[in-house]
C-alpha cells in the first residue's frame, strides 16, 4: 500500500501535535509535583521547630 505524501506529512503532524501535547501534560505535572513537594517540605520543616 502507498501513501501520498500528504498523508505521510498529516500524519506526521498528527504524531507532533500529540507529542506538544504530551510535553506540555508532562511539564504541568512536573510544576504541580514540585509545588507539592516544597508545601510538604515547609509543613515538615515547620513541624520539626515544634518538637
Amino acid at each position: 500500500m502507498e501513501t501520498t505524501r500528504e498523508d505521510s506529512l498529516s500524519r506526521l503532524n498528527k504524531r507532533l501535535d500529540d507529542l506538544n501535547t504530551a510535553t506540555q501534560t508532562y511539564q504541568n505535572n512536573l510544576v504541580k509535583t514540585q509545588q507539592e513537594y516544597t508545601s510538604i517540605r515547609k509543613q515538615i520543616d515547620s513541624l520539626q521547630g515544634v518538637q
